[in-house]
């Protein structure tokens, strides 16, 4: 898995990464440092994994928290 992609914003961080083998895009995500293992979020899209790695970044992520992560996280 390759590193495309970080952002980091007040203690929140999204990096997209891409799996060749896979064909598929991950976005993982960290708080302060931790990463969120439970909210990576998978997705064969590019333009969906750096909208959901921005989303994040800006704050934009009650679902993750009311949910436990994202809709098709593993």
């Amino acid at each position: 898995m390759r590193l495309l992609i970080a952002i980091t914003n007040q203690g929140r961080r999204a990096a997209v990464y891409f799996n060749r083998e896979l064909d598929e895009y991950t976005v993982r995500f960290y708080s302060h440092g931790e990463h969120l293992t439970n909210a990576d979020y998978f997705t064969d899209c590019k333009s969906d994994a750096y909208d959901t790695m921005n989303h994040y970044a800006a704050g934009i992520d009650r679902h993750m928290a009311a949910f436990g992560g994202f809709p098709n996280s593993r």
